[in-house]
């Protein structure tokens, strides 16, 4: 007769779990200063409270599975490479005001695939002329966002 144990038995459902209760939860807090309204006459806080419950009930159910069914061990974190992702995203905000937004994209994707191990310079500049120029149109000329595309010169 096989003993039943309680535990995590899936480390990356359990962690995935987590997260999307966190966010859930976090949302959830954050839109309660908007009024909801109700299906037909629907405020500003009626899709991120919507949201919000779909995300707690993604959490619970995979933080359930996580509970249930026996999967794969979490893999050891690469500091390195997470520091070489997460560290231009976080840059980008400041770096974009002195640097403008073609160049600022053009360096952000060559150091996430340069963290990625990809080392062809041609495809990495191809990729983020484009990413350049569609956020440009996205973001400055359809969007009217206040970003300077190139440098400023003063």
């Amino acid at each position: 007769m096989r003993s039943w144990k309680f535990g995590v038995r899936d480390q990356r459902d359990f962690a995935a779990g987590l997260f999307f209760l966190i966010c859930g939860i976090a949302i959830f807090w954050m839109s309660r200063q908007y009024p909801s309204g109700t299906l037909l006459n629907m405020g500003p806080g009626f899709f991120p409270t919507a949201l919000s419950i779909i995300l707690i009930l993604v959490g619970v159910a995979v933080l359930g599975r996580s509970l249930l069914v026996a999967g794969e061990r979490f893999p050891p974190l690469a500091f390195g490479v997470l520091a070489l992702v997460v560290t231009p995203i976080a840059a980008f905000g400041w770096v974009v005001e002195r640097a403008g937004l073609v160049l600022t994209t053009l360096a952000l994707v060559a150091l996430v695939r340069l963290a990625g191990g990809d080392r062809r310079p041609l495809e990495i500049l191809i990729l983020g002329l484009v990413l350049a120029a569609f956020m440009a149109v996205v973001f400055v000329y359809g969007l009217h966002l206040p970003f300077d595309i190139w440098p400023r010169t003063s």
